[in-house]
């Protein structure tokens, strides 16, 4: 696909691209997946270099989008893009989110009225071209997955099924992602109060083990004193361990049935004749 033939008028950002951008259904499913400012993952960045690869492409990115930004995940053929931001009133990506079909291609942005005077065009990174593929969750789009480079080129439509492809891989991880971390929350969390559980308790425990080795390994010195105040530490937390298990094993007051009802049963046969 290459250039609109109703290029708008502005780069800046339209009313369509407004309306999606501040669309409160859309932002809260982006919001729910917890996925913004985030570290880099494999899985997003193995997307990206997929991309170059099928679209034979310099640099390819995986960006989500918000109210005001375009943030991206994971980046190929920038050394330190991961977790940069660009304002949404400039971002390609914020326009292909806005476009039907979720699919923007740009082969030439020197000869699009509308983005031939974009700051990214005109400025660094000077782009020539530029393709991307709406990231769609829950029906709403919410990223993208991109590729674009300083000259000028067309992709062809197996490129621009790739790039969708693509788009939707990173759809599904996000939502088996987003699945597995409600099903997490069921089980360190008590499903009526909500309140932690002995799941979560237990963890935090073996992390606070895990640290305090980890810790002790890597310091400078392993006198008698560090190793004697790990293995305290240790004890300290099995302890709690301990002491935490029988607590919970252990039924509460008001699982006991009311003191009347405990009276009632203090024998089988009735205690006198006012009993």
């Amino acid at each position: 696909m290459g250039v609109s033939p109703h290029p708008v008028d502005e780069f800046a950002m339209d009313h369509t691209t407004s309306d999606v951008m501040g669309d409160r259904r859309r932002v809260a499913v982006l919001r729910d997946l917890a996925v913004l400012d985030t570290p880099a993952e494999m899985a997003y960045d193995d997307i990206a270099r997929l991309a170059t690869a099928c679209c034979q492409s310099p640099i390819a990115a995986v960006n989500f989008v918000d109210d005001e930004r375009h943030w991206t995940k994971s980046i190929v053929g920038v050394d330190g893009g991961q977790g940069t931001s660009v304002s949404a009133d400039i971002s390609f990506c914020a326009a292909t989110i806005a476009t039907d079909g979720g699919l923007l291609s740009l082969s030439d942005t020197s000869e699009s009225e509308r983005w031939c005077s974009h700051p990214l065009v005109e400025g660094p990174p000077f782009v020539g071209f530029y393709a991307g593929a709406a990231i769609v969750v829950s029906g709403q789009p919410i990223g993208v997955v991109c590729v674009f480079g300083s000259e000028p080129r067309e992709l062809g439509e197996r490129e621009e099924m790739a790039l969708v492809a693509l788009a939707r891989q990173a759809s599904e991880h996000l939502e088996l992602r987003k699945h597995n971390a409600d099903l997490r929350t069921l089980a360190v969390s008590d499903p009526l109060t909500g309140l932690a559980n002995r799941t979560l308790l237990f963890d935090h425990l073996e992390m606070a083990i895990a640290q305090r080795r980890t810790r002790v390994a890597t310091s400078e010195s392993s006198s008698a004193t560090a190793i004697a105040e790990m293995l305290a530490h240790d004890v300290v937390c099995r302890a709690g361990r301990a002491v935490l298990i029988a607590g919970l094993s252990r039924p509460s007051r008001a699982a006991l049935p009311p003191p009347r009802a405990r009276r009632g049963r203090l024998g089988a046969r009735p205690l006198g004749r006012w009993g």
